[in-house]
């Protein structure tokens, strides 16, 4: 494992992060939070190099070493052809707001939070996750730049997206929202 860099475990034993030296490790914007977590993650062996990786302002998955494909949330078992090496990756933390909902009526952990926007967010590295968005964000974001964000609480960190104002969008992006 010579020349692999390493995420510490909290007294687990090291996770191999292979080919991650040629990555530049851009932090993530934070976004202070009060309070705890609305609802904690549960944290495993296998899931910890994530929420480490979090905690530090980078945003990681795994990438399966047979196919490529990159899953998110990260996972030990490839979904694509079911392969069992699957090392850390970072991801850029930018991409393009799929869809969004507004949530007024919410679960009870969250209904303080009201009202508030989930989106679902197309990454640059290929996969799509479902988030918590930070500021406004109406249809005419749709489509457009968004980058990822990690919400500090007092308890540890989430992640986040927000519409990046001012950006160009991605590569392959509509820049017109008008109907063709």
């Amino acid at each position: 494992m010579s020349g692999e860099s390493e995420v510490p475990m909290s007294g687990l034993p090291a996770v191999p992060m292979s080919g991650l030296s040629a990555v530049p490790m851009i932090g993530l914007p934070e976004v202070p939070m009060s309070g705890p977590r609305p609802f904690p993650p549960r944290v495993s062996a296998f899931t910890r190099p994530f929420w480490d990786a979090l905690d530090q302002g980078r945003l990681m998955t795994t990438r399966c070493a047979g196919c490529a494909t990159v899953g998110f949330p990260p996972r030990n078992l490839c979904r694509s052809c079911w392969g069992r090496e699957l090392p850390w990756i970072p991801l850029a933390g930018r991409g393009t707001l799929y869809s969004f909902t507004r949530v007024h009526v919410a679960p009870g952990a969250f209904r303080g939070d009201t009202p508030y926007a989930i989106g679902i967010v197309d990454l640059a590295d290929g996969p799509r996750l479902m988030c918590r968005m930070i500021g406004e964000v109406s249809t005419a974001d749709l489509d457009g730049p968004v980058e990822m964000v990690v919400l500090r609480y007092e308890d540890g960190p989430l992640f986040g997206a927000r519409v990046r104002t001012g950006a160009s969008a991605p590569p392959g992006a509509p820049t017109d929202r008008t109907p063709a």
